[in-house]
């Protein structure tokens, strides 16, 4: 996905995180991230944890983020923190091979998914072997640590919310309380069912991008994302409170033939 914008004409910065102990520490590394690289202002891309935490950093440091896109995020924690009990406050004397079945036991294990959600799972998992201990019991803390969004100063049409169809990690009851949060947002229901659809589906996710980027006089180079089945939802005039559900479905019915595989494992 980062090379797709890339090659629209964005500029993208894609960072990996070192180990925090608290949203607000994890701010402060984040200021001073964006002072070494000379940005005053961006537009932020957070999914899952990421989205909690660029909430938290738009909370904090309003003049420094100029819109959001969340995508299958939250805006509290107290939900994982009830889950976790007495364990959450045991990750950091835990050792480092119990943190990393715990991370990989969270990751959806079983149900019917398509090939390219399933593939987007296994390549996170294989992700999370290269991971320190102090990085996964950092990444634990965040998601457990019982905290929650204060209230944001951006205006709804700086916000956009993505969301997959069907179930996620995230918990229903935290799904309904962003858009509570964000009424006048954007709401895009994606096509793309899992956890990780920049990684399954990133051309969806491109476009909802593009055409976030769009509002704030940033337009793509070349060709959109999606080609053809772009054109249409790209150009549309976005007002705020938009809702995209489904918004890249063909207007035609597909027809497939039955006796292909289908792609579901």
């Amino acid at each position: 996905m980062v090379y797709a914008h890339c090659a629209l004409g964005f500029q993208v910065v894609s960072a990996q995180y070192p180990a925090y102990g608290s949203p607000d520490e994890w701010c402060k590394g984040f200021d001073l991230f964006l002072d070494a690289l000379r940005y005053r202002a961006v537009h932020l891309v957070g999914a899952g944890l990421g989205g909690f935490l660029a909430q938290h950093f738009a909370c904090k440091h309003r003049s420094r983020v100029r819109s959001l896109i969340l995508c299958n995020a939250f805006a509290s924690t107290n939900a994982f923190a009830m889950r976790a009990g007495t364990w959450g406050s045991l990750i950091s004397l835990m050792p480092t091979a119990f943190l990393r079945q715990a991370m990989q036991d969270t990751l959806p294990q079983a149900g019917f998914m398509e090939l390219r959600a399933k593939q987007a799972v296994d390549w996170v998992g294989q992700q999370m072997n290269d991971l320190s201990g102090e990085d996964l019991a950092s990444r634990l803390n965040l998601n457990v640590n019982g905290g929650q969004v204060g209230p944001l100063q951006l205006e709804s049409h700086e916000i956009t919310i993505l969301e997959s169809s069907g179930e996620t990690m995230v918990p229903e009851e935290l799904r309904r309380q962003v858009k509570m949060l964000y009424k006048g947002a954007s709401f895009a229901e994606l096509k793309s069912r899992g956890d990780f659809p920049y990684l399954s589906r990133p051309e969806e996710v491109t476009l909802f991008v593009e055409v976030h980027m769009r509002r704030f006089g940033a337009f793509a180079q070349g060709q959109p994302a999606l080609a053809v089945e772009a054109e249409a939802i790209a150009d549309f005039p976005m007002q705020q409170g938009d809702i995209w559900e489904d918004a890249a479905k063909p207007q035609r019915q597909e027809w497939k033939n039955p006796f292909e595989d289908d792609d579901l494992l």
